[in-house]
């Protein structure tokens, strides 16, 4: 072989070397920091989003849950609230903190050309409930402090006897249980 076919050759392996590991850096670096296929909060694609991106579409789908009013029936009575009347707080940021994003520098290389191997993952939204809120909203609405129950007592009456005042019998509501419950 000739010093010619020998320097072409070299060259075209040291070409082919450069070429792969460019590849390999331009995969690496277009999945790193992203959401792996098939990732979705409340039915909302995040796909091979970054953080930032994901954040934007999870803030907007948000602002669209929070202006529509939400049906409560109880009683034989429907009232239309807001969520936010109820308190109703949904955290963007700590949704997306629970999701494993796409680390490149841990994965080999082969797995980064099959991103179904990553786990896929269908998040609720983080939310939180305000119960002072959510109480006054109900009771408001529903007139539940003539519904609640109240208890006995014992009292002296003017002839300084001992009576008795009965108790009512009613309706109480746990608003943990119902907080936890529109979550």
């Amino acid at each position: 072989m000739s010093k010619k076919k020998i320097v072409i050759s070299i060259a075209t392996g040291g070409l082919l070397g450069v070429l792969i590991a460019a590849g390999v850096f331009f995969v690496k670096l277009s999945v790193h920091s992203k959401y792996p296929e098939g990732t979705r909060v409340a039915n909302l694609d995040l796909s091979l989003l970054l953080e930032e991106e994901a954040l934007e579409k999870l803030n907007t789908q948000k602002e669209k849950f929070l202006k529509k009013k939400a049906k409560i029936s109880f009683l034989k009575k429907e009232v239309e609230i807001l969520p936010e009347e109820i308190g109703l707080r949904i955290d963007a940021e700590a949704t997306l903190e629970k999701i494993q994003k796409i680390d490149a520098k841990s994965v080999n290389v082969l797995d980064l050309f099959q991103l179904t191997s990553f786990a896929q993952s269908n998040e609720t939204f983080e939310v939180a409930v305000n119960k002072d809120n959510l109480k006054k909203e109900i009771e408001k609405n529903f007139g539940l402090k003539d519904l609640a129950p109240q208890n006995a007592s014992i009292y002296l009456n003017k002839q300084g006897k001992v009576d008795i005042q009965e108790g009512k019998r009613g309706l109480k509501i746990d608003y943990e249980a119902l907080a936890e419950e529109i979550k």
